[in-house]
């Protein structure tokens, strides 16, 4: 991704942000219910998200990632 991120790209970096807000435990499978996106969709898009910046390995958000949902 360059900067711009698609309308589930943002679906789920604000799910990851609500998680972190509660002090939840990150996950893919908390994400994708919390974004109302099927398991394999939040997957795919934990990984390009990821690769572009947005997500650390332990899936909380970067400075980019909460810039991208703002």
């Amino acid at each position: 991704m360059t900067g711009t991120t698609t309308d589930h790209d943002k679906l789920l970096l604000q799910a990851f942000g609500r998680i972190e807000e509660r002090h939840e435990v990150p996950t893919v499978q908390a994400a994708a219910i919390e974004a109302r996106l099927t398991f394999m969709e939040a997957y795919d898009l934990v990984n390009t998200l990821f690769t572009a910046g947005y997500l650390t390995h332990d899936l909380r958000l970067t400075d980019a990632g909460r810039k991208a949902i703002k």
